[in-house]
């Protein structure tokens, strides 16, 4: 196998027969970069429905980069038209904001993902996508802080408000809380720019109501 192929099919090929050749790896190292995205369930074209899917995208990449314990100094919004459609004009904007510090705070992500939204926006397209790339994460203590900043007691509460966020959406169910910025009643949040997941695949592997079931005689 590694003559004609590489050392890493012949570790392979080792490995299928029970051969131990590559370490384990019990931890997995921490993510550089976060990417939330979806295709929308239908063209969007208005502001309203674009802030709501930026805010909720910034949302769940924010809650994966508190769980790896990171921050990010910038974040990166982007949108595109159908871009397999010639019938549509093509416009596909992506703008990069750099923060005053590190932060995975949600609101503050979510204000400078909507400023990137503000600045890129043309009412005149319809949109098929958009989405928000967390870039050059590190660990949440290791930021480069303002000269100015110095932790306070308002620091401290809403560090423990994400992490109560957090905590309640992990045990009750994802998006129990979510920010005003994302819709403000569950019927705004089932607007028509969300995915449409009428054809969703099982998740097998992840939620028991979807194992198969088989009957013995």
């Amino acid at each position: 196998m590694r003559q004609h192929f590489s050392v890493v099919m012949e570790r392979t090929a080792l490995e299928l027969r029970g051969v131990s050749c590559l370490p384990m790896e019990q931890t997995p190292p921490p993510k550089q970069q976060i990417i939330s995205s979806r295709s929308f369930g239908k063209l969007v074209s208005d502001l309203p429905s674009l802030r709501q899917a930026i805010s909720s995208y910034t949302a769940t990449a924010a809650a994966k980069l508190r769980r790896q314990g990171s921050s990010t100094p910038a974040l990166t919004v982007f949108l595109h038209t159908p871009p397999f459609n010639p019938t549509e004009p093509q416009y596909h904007p992506t703008v990069t904001v750099r923060l005053a510090q590190p932060s995975h705070d949600t609101l503050v992500l979510t204000r400078a993902a909507l400023g990137g939204l503000q600045r890129m926006y043309k009412p005149q397209y319809r949109y098929q996508k958009a989405g928000v790339m967390l870039l050059n994460l590190l660990p949440a203590n290791q930021g480069q802080l303002s000269l100015f900043t110095e932790p306070t007691v308002a620091t401290q509460q809403r560090e423990r408000l994400l992490e109560v966020m957090d905590m309640i959406n992990r045990d009750k169910g994802r998006d129990t809380l979510w920010t005003a910025a994302q819709g403000l009643t569950q019927q705004e949040r089932k607007d028509s720019w969300r995915m449409q997941r009428g054809n969703l695949s099982p998740a097998y592997t992840t939620r028991w109501a979807d194992v198969p079931r088989v009957m013995a005689r």
